[in-house]
C-alpha cells in the first residue's frame, strides 16, 4: 500500500456515495475501495492489510459484480 489509509471517516452523503469502480458498497455502513481488496468472500471482504469487512446479503451480488468488473478492467 502507498502509506495512505484505506479508511475515510465520512458519511455516504458527505462522500456523494460513489458506487462505481473502484468503489463498491458492501454493507449499509461500509464503502470499500476495490483497489485494496485481497479476497472477496460471500460474507466478508479481506483487505490488503488483513482488515475484514462484512458483506451484507443485500449487497452481495452488486459487490461481486463490481469486483469482477474491476479485476477485468485491470487485466
Amino acid at each position: 500500500m502507498s502509506g495512505r489509509s484505506p479508511f475515510d471517516i465520512r458519511t455516504f452523503a458527505q462522500l456523494g456515495a460513489p458506487t462505481s469502480p473502484p468503489f463498491s458498497c458492501c454493507h449499509n455502513s461500509y464503502l470499500v475501495n476495490l483497489s485494496y481488496v485481497k479476497h472477496l468472500r460471500r460474507t466478508e471482504i479481506l483487505l490488503l492489510d488483513e482488515t475484514s469487512l462484512p458483506v451484507n446479503r443485500a449487497y452481495w451480488e452488486i459487490t461481486k459484480i463490481s469486483f469482477a468488473k474491476f479485476i477485468g478492467n485491470k487485466l
